[in-house]
């Protein structure tokens, strides 16, 4: 786990957190409880993002709708967490706000509905409107580490400057973290020499995870400078605050 240190004279901010790396990433869950037993039947893990806003329809058939937020509607087979079927209403990288699937009946046709965004989409069997996408076969591949991207730099700051909506004052409330690098991944080539800067209030020492290297303690307004010679990706912490935690990739 990794905590947050707040001290007294730290200002009031609605969210003082911020993306932590060795935390795992939250993990949407669609599942299916006995309600005899109260065990689960079956369970999917999704991406967050793909979890979706509203709860799934079940059918006296035995099949259940859900809608996703990148444009997918799916059916599951209630009993085995089976997918069944799958269509996609927008193109891939789309993203939007589905609402709940709904089940009528018109002309002796069964229908299924759902809201997708700004359209209302409908289905029943042997449709013919074309998918305007290809349905994934896996919801995780592909998909981008949380968090920034590493940025190119030679100078990493061992505290980040945070902003946060005052809501009602209006404006924005800014504050420094001093238990936060900037930036928190960093990218730099092979042989070069990154300057570790305490811009903060405290005094900081930072050392590598697998203890490779070390600082001197930096007082503030105080630096030094590290030399990365080995490509890859490596963790770095602060010894005096093993909360603050930072990465650096090394290219060749």
């Amino acid at each position: 786990m990794v905590g947050l240190a707040r001290r007294p004279q730290d200002p009031w901010l609605s969210n003082a957190g911020g993306f932590q790396l060795t935390l795992p990433d939250p993990v949407g869950i669609i599942a299916a409880v006995d309600t005899r037993t109260g065990r689960i039947a079956w369970k999917h893990e999704v991406p967050t993002a793909l979890l979706g806003t509203s709860g799934p329809l079940t059918t006296a058939g035995g099949l259940m709708f859900r809608g996703a937020p990148d444009g997918l509607v799916e059916a599951y087979d209630v009993r085995t967490g089976d997918r069944v079927w799958a269509f996609q209403t927008a193109t891939e990288g789309a993203r939007m706000r589905p609402g709940p699937a709904v089940a009528y009946e018109l002309d002796g046709k069964q229908f299924i509905t759902i809201p997708m965004g700004r359209e209302l989409w409908a289905f029943t069997l042997d449709g013919v409107v074309p998918a305007r996408g290809v349905v994934p076969d896996d919801p995780w591949a592909d998909l981008p580490p949380s968090g920034p991207a590493p940025r190119e730099t030679d100078e990493i700051e061992a505290a980040t400057l945070i902003q946060n909506p005052s809501w009602s004052v209006g404006g924005r409330r800014y504050a420094i973290r001093e238990h936060a690098f900037n930036p928190v991944r960093a990218l730099v080539t092979a042989g070069a020499r990154v300057r570790f800067l305490n811009n903060g209030e405290i005094a900081h020492t930072i050392a590598a995870r697998d203890g490779s290297w070390t600082t001197a303690s930096l007082d503030p307004a105080t630096w030094e400078f590290v030399a990365f010679d080995q490509p890859g990706t490596f963790l770095y912490h602060c010894t005096d605050h093993p909360w603050a935690i930072g990465e650096i990739t090394v290219e060749p």
